[in-house]
């Protein structure tokens, strides 16, 4: 488990566990909050693997709002979009997509799961 420490100028120190979801503590009558650990609470990618015939699988680990859309993309190091694999709600908490590579290029690249408030990747490379 992890603490993160917070320090504001001329102020005692706070710390805030990184699995509570929040963390409230008051001065001068306002509020300062953190509202959420978009590392710990958001989805991610699982596993990515080759199946062998110019096609990967992804493995995907929803977790929280399932109604909540979702776009998984394929990024160069450079960080322009090469192909974006799905955009939609998820089908289930955990599922497996599927997509051809057939005409991307050998090379490194990032496959990135994102939404409205959380982002995960894991690298890809495509070697043909």
């Amino acid at each position: 488990m992890t603490n993160f420490l917070f320090a504001f100028p001329e102020e005692e120190l706070f710390s805030q566990n990184r699995n509570s979801s929040q963390n409230i503590k008051e001065r001068d009558n306002k509020v300062l909050k953190v509202e959420s650990d978009t590392i710990v609470n958001g989805n991610k990618i699982e596993k990515v693997w080759n199946n062998g015939q110019d096609r990967f699988i992804i493995k995907l680990l929803i977790i929280g709002n399932k109604e909540q859309p979702i776009r998984l993309s394929l990024v160069n190091l450079i960080g322009k979009e090469v192909k974006e694999i799905y955009s939609g709600t998820p089908m289930d908490s955990s599922w497996e997509y599927s997509f051809t590579y057939a005409e991307i290029p050998s090379g490194v690249y990032i496959c990135v799961l994102s939404s409205a408030n959380y982002r995960d990747a894991k690298k890809i490379v495509i070697s043909k």
